[in-house]
């Protein structure tokens, strides 16, 4: 029996084959090998401004995540990190503003530049274990980050890590920390209390600026420096003690802080540069 084909069939099968091809294609460029040809990565840029993504599920077996590869991806609700990854570059996930929760794999020890900056609706953030470094304005305008556990492994928190986290009202910051960037925890409006580690010798600059919930704070004499600011507009800061370890204030560092009950040393008298004017009382020992 003779098989009829019909151009129109023909027509139809062409068009789904190329499709296939081209997603075929897409998907796999987005994945590639390193040079190393034992290492799987996702490229830089790879997704970046994808509207289109929704849910994401990296595959099994990727180890790096390139810089900004999902960056502005502004529908991205959700992603699902493998544990294979061990290094997620700067900007990976900026400025994906839906995406709500992370677990980050116990293979990164640590967090780039500005990875989550700008996820505006991130509630939820799960570290890994032996992480070491939380990078300069890796959290940044987290809105809406209730609670964050930093590991003990934690070494370092970066320049503008924290600032404009406004939903943050509490934070336990580790012993093993020898280094607070500057700016690091600033306009965490909701934060109420602080406990400076005693691994910590300077205070940066506008560590905890704005910080209008800000109650009660405690430095330790292993801090011998406060920089420019740092506590500048804490509003309802009510008391504070700074040790006679501390050999330098910046200017305005206690600028706007108007319900502070001071206890600072008295070779800080008549000092007006920090803004001791702006404080309830000031008392010298």
């Amino acid at each position: 029996m003779e098989m009829k084909i019909y151009p129109s069939k023909i027509i139809v099968f062409t068009i789904i084959m190329v499709f296939m091809g081209i997603c075929i294609t897409s998907c796999s460029r987005n994945v590639a090998k390193s040079s190393n040809q034992n290492i799987l990565e996702i490229p830089e840029n790879s997704y970046s401004n994808r509207q289109d993504l929704k849910n994401f599920a990296i595959p099994e077996g990727t180890t790096k995540i390139g810089e900004g590869a999902f960056r502005n991806c502004s529908n991205l609700i959700s992603v699902t990190i493998p544990n294979s990854v061990t290094y997620i570059s700067d900007w990976a996930f900026n400025r994906c503003s839906k995406l709500s929760t992370i677990v980050i794999p116990e293979g990164v020890d640590s967090i780039g530049m500005g990875t989550f900056m700008g996820c505006s609706r991130l509630v939820s953030v799960e570290l890994p274990k032996n992480l070491k470094c939380i990078g300069d304005m890796s959290f940044h305008g987290c809105s809406r980050l209730t609670n964050i556990s930093i590991p003990e492994s934690v070494e370092s928190i970066g320049a503008y890590a924290f600032q404009h986290c406004e939903s943050i009202k509490e934070i336990a910051i580790p012993q093993n920390v020898t280094s607070i960037g500057e700016n690091a925890f600033n306009n965490c409006i909701a934060l109420t209390s602080f406990i400076v580690p005693d691994s910590i010798k300077t205070l940066n600059w506008g560590t905890f600026m704005g910080n209008t919930g800000l109650l009660t704070i405690s430095i330790p004499p292993s801090v011998i420096k406060i920089e420019n600011d740092v506590f500048h507009g804490c509003t309802n800061l009510r008391s504070l003690t700074i040790p006679n370890s501390v050999s330098s204030i910046g200017d305005d560092a206690f600028c706007e802080c108007y319900q502070l009950v001071l206890t600072i040393p008295k070779c800080y008298k008549g000092n007006e540069k920090i803004g001791l004017g702006y404080c309830k009382q000031v008392i010298f020992y």
